[in-house]
């Protein structure tokens, strides 16, 4: 075994019956430390008690459990890095989707120094860098025989958590109270374990059907073992309310069916579905539609439930500010948090792009469909397609759960780890293929016992043995090809940043002013807020107010008091809450410093100016109302209320000169541009390399 890839054959002798064992205890061990690893991760992230109000998402405060959290990944990470055997090799014999994960996790530690919040993307980067250690040590172990112990553990966790829900019901919030959780868990993330469980169970189950796919014990036990989880997880995802969840289980099913289903009976099956699908809507249909609006109105299922109001909002504000790096990983879950309510950014692909920008998609893109093509690409036969299906329904799964959550692009979650190991799994089917020494099941025996127990050893053992040695000396190496390429490497990291530094530069206004007003809370029945006070409900109420600062009515009084058309100031003017929710922070760019400065000063002066007449004419009509009905002491009282609210403007910061930016050197889009200038340059060096070498093995 010596030269093997991440493998270790010490001083055992060939053929002695304790190099067989220890060679047997080692393979064996091998298949199942990294799954339950993972398992443990994800765990870690996504299922704790919320201790605290975490609305204000990313933060660096800590509590006992955000502790043992970190203990965890801390934990493995030194397991990781000090256990003989499961380290992977270095970036100079590494896949190329490996150092994709490399890259993506440099670029993070590079987004931290700019970072909105730079002690939680830090944390976050650190717990990146420990995910991928782990998905580096699946591939260094050469096999495949972790993948479905992963998805058997996923599946076993997630019926676990299910039950730990129903037996110790934890807090909700006031729009969770009907929607089933654990653990104090937002039920979008619980429908996300869900999903995935569901659609993995009914592959294996499907798998086992088909092409007699033992997972231990008779076939009896198999079902139970597969069925009672997946049936459990099922009910807890309709009772999560997790529309999009749902939509992503079914999708999951729909393609392992389609993937495991013989081509002669697809046909036969898809009427069945048809005719199950239009009974179950005519018998179901009311309790279907009651499902799927939860009692929500239109409006809020057409923006589903303020999703594309914040997607519009990230997507708006990361262009003008920060396109190439984004805010900071994790600044999504909290820098917009004051004008929507919600925290993260609700999309996979949103979310990258706010927490990493550009960069970060570049990197991000590739580690989800690179993977998917090879995977694709790479046919399987008879029970390996049970493999193959497991991997491509757990993609589907993510990627269409990615459109309303975004698990999948935010880190450490379920999600990515699962992104992760799934790339991990994939660099190894590039290297070996779906080989049926891949996976240590015995297949095709259907028989429990000793024997079959050592017959699924020997499995894993005779994959290590077959593992492939190391690359001819010839093969060229990633650092190899950079040293072939160094001139042009440096040529095109240099030109990249001066490219991203002259964007950065040209995109930047010439000057930008800012002015801010701190808000005073209206009391409950005021005539702003009608409602009852609450969290909620002042979110909104700031929110609203943002909006009125850019009405027509506001604008247009900027308009008049500056000169300018209203074209010219709506496009300059952007108002958005504070990052504390409670106040508005006027932004005015311009092509001046006293251009800036007068625009947004004007803002300030008309909302004040403008908010002041909406609460006299609100109070006068509701004070008209009272007198109507015989009430004027209310009335009174209305009008008392009114004047002593006057414009609800508690602290004003007036935009000023001396306080406006002005253009400066991009240096962090310089830095990104030469960082990624580099890597991409490198990656295409190897490429070309690599090609060459391919054709003259051919020839």
């Amino acid at each position: 075994m010596q030269g093997m890839r991440g493998t270790h054959s010490g001083a055992l002798k060939p053929g002695s019956a304790l190099s067989a064992l220890k060679v047997r205890s080692r393979a064996i061990w091998a298949a199942h430390w990294i799954p339950i690893c993972a398992t443990v991760l994800f765990l870690a992230s996504d299922t704790k008690v919320v201790l605290k109000d975490r609305v204000s998402g990313a933060g660096t405060t800590l509590d006992p459990l955000i502790l043992a959290e970190l203990s965890v990944y801390v934990a493995v990470g030194a397991f990781l890095v000090l256990r003989r055997g499961a380290s992977a090799p270095g970036l100079d014999r590494a896949h190329p989707i490996e150092v994709l994960m490399v890259a993506l996790v440099a670029l993070m530690a590079v987004s931290a120094l700019f970072s909105e919040v730079p002690g939680y993307s830090l944390v976050r980067t650190a717990q990146t860098l420990v995910l991928v250690l782990l998905a580096r040590a699946a591939i260094a172990t050469g096999t495949l025989g972790w993948f479905r112990t992963l998805a058997l553990l996923t599946l076993a966790s997630t019926a676990l958590l299910v039950l730990v829900g129903l037996l110790l019901p934890s807090q909700k919030g006031p729009l969770q109270v009907d929607r089933f959780n654990w653990l104090g868990t937002h039920p979008v993330v619980v429908g996300q374990f869900t999903a995935l469980a569901v659609a993995l169970g009914v592959t294996l189950a499907v798998g086992i059907r088909l092409f007699d796919v033992p997972i231990g014990g008779s076939r009896v036990r198999h079902w139970l073992a597969l069925g009672v989880p997946t049936a459990t997880c099922a009910a807890a995802l309709a009772a999560t309310h997790t529309r999009g969840s749902a939509i992503a289980a079914v999708c999951g099913v729909a393609v392992a069916t389609m993937l495991l289903t013989p081509a002669s009976l697809r046909a036969r099956l898809a009427l069945a579905t048809t005719v199950g699908v239009l009974v179950g809507a005519v018998l179901g249909g009311p309790v279907l539609r009651s499902w799927l609006t939860r009692g929500e109105g239109l409006d809020s299922l057409l923006t589903l439930n303020s999703r594309t109001d914040l997607w519009s909002l990230a997507l708006g504000d990361a262009l003008r500010e920060s396109p190439l790096i984004g805010f900071g990983v994790g600044a999504s879950r909290s820098i917009f948090v004051a004008a929507t309510g919600l925290g993260g950014g609700h999309n996979a692909v949103v979310n990258v792009f706010a927490d990493l920008g550009l960069a970060g998609l570049a990197l991000w893109v590739p580690l989800v469909v690179w993977p998917a093509i090879i995977v694709i690409r790479r046919a399987a036969v008879g029970s390996r397609r049970v493999d193959r299906a497991v991997w491509i329904v757990a993609l589907v799964v993510l990627v269409v759960n990615g459109v309303t959550y975004e698990g999948l692009g935010s880190t450490p979650t379920m999600a990515f780890t699962w992104l992760l190991m799934l790339a991990a799994a994939a660099v190894v089917v590039d290297q070996q293929g779906w080989t049926e020494q891949g996976w240590p099941t015995g297949a095709g025996t259907g028989q429990s016992g000793t024997g079959d127990r050592s017959r699924r050893n020997d499995a894993v053992v005779n994959d290590i043995q077959a593992l492939p040695r190391k690359a001819p000396a010839e093969h060229p190496t990633l650092v190899v090809s950079m040293r072939r390429h160094a001139p042009a490497i440096a040529l095109a990291a240099v030109g990249l940043m001066i490219v991203f530094g002259a964007l950065a530069f040209l995109g930047q206004p010439a000057a930008t002013a800012k002015g801010r007003l701190g808000l005073t809370f209206p009391p409950e029945g005021n005539v702003l807020l009608p409602m009852t006070a609450g969290e909620s409900s002042l979110k909104r109420y700031v929110a609203a107010r943002a909006q009125f600062a850019e009405s027509d009515k506001v604008i247009d009084a900027v308009a008049t008091a500056t000169g300018h058309t209203p074209y010219q100031v709506r496009q300059r003017l952007h108002v958005v809450p504070t990052a504390t929710g409670n106040g508005l922070s006027f932004t005015v760019e311009g092509p001046s410093v006293d251009f800036t400065v007068q625009i947004a000063s004007a803002a300030v002066d008309a909302y004040r100016d403008q908010t002041q007449r909406e609460v006299d004419r609100r109070a006068k009509a509701i004070a008209k109302g009272q007198r109507a009905a015989a009430a004027p002491h209310d009335a009174a009282q209305t009008m008392v209320a009114a004047k002593a609210f006057g414009d609800g403007v508690e602290s004003v910061v007036e935009p000023t000169a001396s306080a406006t930016a002005t253009r400066g050197v991009p240096l962090r889009a310089a830095l990104i541009g030469l960082i990624v200038g580099a890597g991409l340059a490198s990656v295409i060096a190897w490429f070309v390399e690599d090609s060459r070498f391919r054709r003259r093995q051919r020839a």
